[in-house]
């Protein structure tokens, strides 16, 4: 058990127990754009520009 919760590692060193999220700002509001199962929204590809 660790800060984030549950992991393993596999033989090889390979981090196989934890699965994390990856996230996308945006307008202001944080999307969950993998994985597919926990998506709250698309992702933004490529990036806007910033004015």
């Amino acid at each position: 058990m660790s800060f984030y919760g549950g992991w393993d590692i596999d033989d090889t060193g390979k981090q196989v127990g934890h699965s994390m999220v990856d996230v996308q700002w945006q307008k202001g509001t944080r999307v969950i754009i993998w994985p597919e199962a926990a998506q709250t929204g698309a992702p933004v590809y490529p990036k806007p520009q910033f004015k």
